[in-house]
């Protein structure tokens, strides 16, 4: 086992120490909002991105969003269902009660976070594992889906899901969007699809808002 791959192990629990810390910390000294934002920002840049890059190159990274003749994986039944029906849940879920009071600026807020959250999260839960373990479900899509589904919790430290199960309930239903998402990206070799239905999926829950919170 090479480098990249023995990192790859050992980044999901350096990643949730260390923005759990961030995220702490960073409220401390902002505030929710800004200190929110900082958590994020210091999960996108070092985690999702510096990382991938030194672990894969740019080149690789390049190709995880090439687009394939079978976008949907095999069964192709299957990865529909992977794919729309977290989007599918999130809009029934959490849409109705998130637009509640939505302004223009909570939308376009919240408009960039999926953007950049749904691409990113991409890159590193599903692209680079997928990319150094190729064919392989457990380190390839399901070690991958419980690091993604718990780092959920450190966000969540800050502004705790209010639903039934709380921060909890959301983390292990973040691990098996993992699992769907996973299988997908394994099944095609690609993160395009896995990528536009996470952005899809993640402005129905409208997160820009906790960036304006004072």
């Amino acid at each position: 086992m090479n480098f990249p791959s023995i990192a790859l192990l050992l980044l999901p629990p350096l990643l949730i120490a260390t923005t759990y810390l961030v995220f702490q910390r960073s409220v401390r000294r902002l505030g929710h909002g800004r200190g929110y934002l900082l958590g994020f920002l210091f999960y996108w840049l070092v985690w999702c991105l510096i990382v991938p890059l030194l672990l894969i190159g740019p080149q690789k990274l390049l190709d995880l969003f090439r687009d394939v003749p079978n976008r949907l994986g095999e069964p192709a039944w299957l990865g529909l269902i992977c794919l729309a029906l977290p989007v599918v849940g999130g809009y029934a879920y959490f849409f109705p009660a998130a637009r509640r009071g939505a302004t223009r600026q909570i939308v376009l807020a919240s408009l960039v976070h999926a953007l950049v959250n749904g691409v990113l999260e991409e890159v590193l839960w599903r692209g680079v594992y997928v990319s150094l373990f190729p064919g392989q479900g457990l380190l390839g899509v399901i070690y991958p889906a419980i690091g993604f589904g718990l780092w959920h919790l450190s966000p969540q430290s800050i502004f705790p899901h209010t639903g039934s199960g709380g921060q909890y309930a959301f983390a292990i239903s973040a691990i098996f969007l993992g699992l769907a998402f996973g299988w997908v990206a394994l099944s095609t070799g690609t993160i395009l699809w896995v990528s536009v239905a996470h952005v899809i999926m993640d402005f129905a829950g409208l997160g820009g808002r906790e960036y304006l919170t004072a």
